[in-house]
């Protein structure tokens, strides 16, 4: 056994001392206080807009324990032009290990927003950040969990409320597939608004799944135009109860819908398009609807709408190219007349369109009514040629083509039969969704 000599024990003892109790506190120490300058931030804020292609501010950064951060003040913002994008007040994120469907653990992202705020005026960005996460690869299975209290979305004057909003995204090297569920702020539906996106990375070409199931609860179509752009013409009170559900396709897209549109704003939707008045808010019930290849395949439903205004070149077109039976009493011919009810049921698709009138009385075959007396009533011929439609909308002496012409040859039914095997995805019973099918 050996025998030190004091001082080296004492020299030994200190040297312990120093290396295993005061230079980790030193260590500990440092990282704590550097942790809390502003340069910290300030580079974590850079690392994150590196990875995530956006100008990223944090006004600090608490490490709460291994694994768990929360960033305080955290804006992103638009690389070009600054404007910011999502704002929240506080963003904690730590990993935890979940067992997966079959059992197995993997590593799952867990992170918790509060009061953030979405500007919908820079989409293209959120987009971009969702495109990185359904375009990218993982070489092993990952999963992100965001929860919040309530989710902020502002479009101009327009503000929506997503109350208690979950987000699940799952990837591995097969696909990718993200759900969202919330609830509508000022409704008491008991079924949260369910939206589920999938890429699936098995097929060649790739192909992705977009599913919305609004349940009993009815969205502003101003919200869902940020994603579906076909709707943004319907008018800023427009709202949607539904559901859709599609699938991208090398040849464009496929699916189908059912659902209702209430408060549609006939002048946004024909007189700012077309050579023609048509004014009034109406419901539209859509029974059924499919596309395929981005064209229009069927579209079955009613609409009641009025009162309102509609114009005589209207009435006289409808009735030379769509054969509608029209009014001749000398009093109507005026360039604008007033209706009361516009109620009609309506069935397009590759043989025609049919319409039948559901003015009352019951069986009057009425389509549109004044104040006194019927102006228009349903075709003795059933179905009348799409190219009627079309002239009805875009008369022949307009040299102009007017706006949304193109729209309506790039989405109508063809003449011939198509084909649309379309199954629905993701569970749903059968297509129960929104959107008249024209989704771009």
């Amino acid at each position: 056994m050996f025998h030190l000599h004091d001082q080296t024990r004492r020299s030994i003892t200190l040297m312990a001392f120093v290396v295993l109790a005061l230079l980790p506190t030193v260590i500990v120490l440092g990282y704590g206080v550097a942790w809390r300058l502003p340069q910290h931030a300030q580079a974590e804020a850079e690392r994150l807009g590196d990875r995530i292609g956006m100008k990223v501010s944090i006004g600090a950064v608490r490490h709460l324990r291994p694994g768990l951060v929360r960033y305080e003040g955290l804006e992103l913002f638009n690389p070009e032009t600054g404007r910011p994008v999502l704002q929240c007040k506080a963003l904690q994120a730590g990993w935890d290990q979940i067992a997966d469907a079959e059992g197995h653990p993997q590593s799952a992202l867990v992170l918790s927003a509060t009061e953030p705020e979405i500007d919908l005026a820079q989409a293209e960005q959120v987009w971009r950040l969702a495109d990185r996460l359904f375009l990218g690869r993982a070489d092993g299975p990952l999963e992100v969990r965001l929860a919040c209290g309530d989710l902020c979305l502002k479009l101009g004057e327009s503000r929506q409320t997503l109350g208690q909003p979950e987000l699940t995204v799952t990837t591995d090297p097969q696909g990718t597939r993200a759900e969202l569920r919330f609830r509508l702020s000022g409704g008491d539906s008991p079924s949260p608004v369910r939206i589920a996106v999938a890429r699936d990375r098995r097929t060649q070409p790739p192909l992705t799944r977009f599913d919305l199931d609004t349940g009993p609860s009815a969205m502003p179509c101003w919200l869902l135009a940020r994603g579906l752009p076909s709707l943004a013409g319907l008018g800023a009170d427009c709202r949607y109860c539904g559901a859709l559900w599609a699938s991208l396709l090398p040849a464009g897209w496929e699916g189908g819908l059912k659902g209702r549109f209430s408060r549609l704003d006939l002048d946004r939707l024909v007189t700012d398009h077309f050579p023609h008045k048509l004014s009034g808010l109406a419901e539209v019930t859509v029974r059924q609807a499919e596309f395929h290849q981005g064209r229009l395949a069927k579209l079955d439903g009613s609409i009641n709408a009025g009162p309102g205004v509609v114009s005589r070149s209207l009435i006289d077109d409808a009735a030379q190219f769509l054969r509608l039976t029209a009014a001749t009493d000398p009093g109507m011919v005026v360039p604008e007349l007033p209706y009361q009810t516009l109620a009609a049921s309506f069935l397009l698709d590759h043989r025609g369109l049919q319409l039948h009138g559901l003015c009352p009385p019951e069986g009057s075959k009425v389509i549109l009514t004044g104040p006194y007396r019927w102006i228009a009533g349903e075709p003795e011929v059933q179905p009348q040629p799409l190219a009627g439609l079309l002239q009805t909308l875009i008369p022949v002496q307009h040299i102009r083509v007017p706006a949304g012409a193109d729209w309506l040859f790039d989405r109508l039914p063809m003449s011939g039969p198509l084909p649309c095997e379309v199954s629905p995805i993701w569970g749903i019973d059968g297509p129960t969704a929104p959107e008249a099918a024209l989704i771009r």
